[in-house]
């Protein structure tokens, strides 16, 4: 694994803003957004990877917090 260079670094953050994307979309592109509102397994799905990726952006501001010592 190649050592934390400015270009690694740099490739390592544009990745997680591609990620960080990718779950926004995710969030707002799934039209559920109570589980009362699933009627199939399929609803059921989409509504659950909504409630992952609306998890996993607030696990990643946590860490930034944390991170950077931010309240």
């Amino acid at each position: 694994m190649a050592k934390w260079s400015g270009v690694y670094l740099h490739d390592s953050l544009k990745l997680l803003k591609k990620a960080e994307k990718w779950l926004e979309d995710e969030v707002e592109n799934t039209e559920l957004t109570e589980k009362i509102l699933c009627e199939s397994d399929d609803d059921f799905i989409h509504f659950g990877r909504r409630e992952c990726a609306e998890g996993l952006l607030e696990q990643i501001k946590k860490w930034r917090k944390e991170m950077f010592n931010e309240e």
